[in-house]
């Protein structure tokens, strides 16, 4: 009866306002608290925000600190390798053209160089660079920008490295010296070019006259005087193009006509 009562009153869940007896009375509170306990619907609060756990900074602990300026370093390694750049230590050296380096990976870089890959391409000139790095120290000399300046005289240089090589002509710091004739320089680079003055080897040739050098530096002058370009990268034509009566094509490896000499027989000129 209930039930149908119900139906009839549109789902209320109310009795009949008249109550006949006891019995229905408490029928009555029974079915009310029926339907308040097992009938209503408890939607679930929705979850919490949750809320962005900051990450935690990893804070190092310096553990180094340089003796010659102070600098604090976490790690023994980081400590030998800046201490470098005040002593002039570069252990790492290229067995292909001499250049020494303060790092395993900086020579790791430079080994780039000896091969073809020259992604990065400036695009005043066309000149290709195997590192980003590279490319931006050479945009400098077309706007002939030096952003470090030597604190002692008014000179100025494109890159850190040559300024802090620079320093040292200043400090009279030469901590590098020759097995042959004791003379100190202050890169181990500017050692390996001099001992080529006792042993004399000439790894870098120009190929288009077949001269022999000691250093890349001297051959690259050797060819921006001797043999100059036009902007078009071919050879004006001087006597010093001539070998033999034709003119050379113009230098195709490794850029301005400078190759490394690898044939022992091929050292002396």
């Amino acid at each position: 009866m209930l039930n149908a009562y119900k139906m009839e009153n549109n789902n209320q869940g109310l009795l009949p306002p008249m109550i006949k007896n006891e019995h229905e009375e408490s029928m009555h509170n029974f079915y009310n608290d029926y339907l308040q306990i097992n009938l209503k619907v408890d939607y679930p609060s929705p979850p919490p925000p949750v809320l962005a756990v900051p990450k935690k900074e990893v804070v190092q602990q310096i553990k180094f600190h340089c003796e010659y300026c102070s600098k604090g370093f976490s790690t023994k390694g980081n400590l030998i390798v800046h201490t470098r750049t005040h002593t002039l230590e570069k252990p790492y050296v290229c067995n292909v053209c001499g250049k020494s380096f303060t790092a395993k990976g900086n020579l790791n870089t430079h080994m780039i160089s000896h091969s073809n890959l020259k992604p990065f391409t400036c695009e005043l000139c066309s000149k290709g660079f195997t590192t980003k790095g590279n490319l931006m120290v050479h945009m400098r000399s077309h706007n002939n920008e030096k952003p470090f300046g030597c604190d002692v005289c008014p000179k100025r240089f494109t890159t850190k490295g040559n300024l802090i090589t620079h320093s040292m002509i200043h400090k009279d710091i030469k901590p590098f010296k020759c097995e042959f004739c004791d003379k100190q320089f202050a890169t181990n680079n500017n050692l390996i070019i001099h001992k080529r003055t006792h042993t004399k080897e000439k790894p870098f040739v120009c190929n288009i006259c077949f001269k022999l050098f000691h250093s890349k530096g001297n051959l690259m002058s050797h060819v921006k005087h001797r043999h100059p370009q036009d902007g078009s990268g071919n050879l004006i034509s001087t006597n010093q193009n001539h070998v033999g009566g034709q003119m050379h094509a113009p230098p195709m490896v490794m850029g301005m006509g400078l190759e490394p000499m690898k044939n022992s027989h091929l050292m002396m000129h």
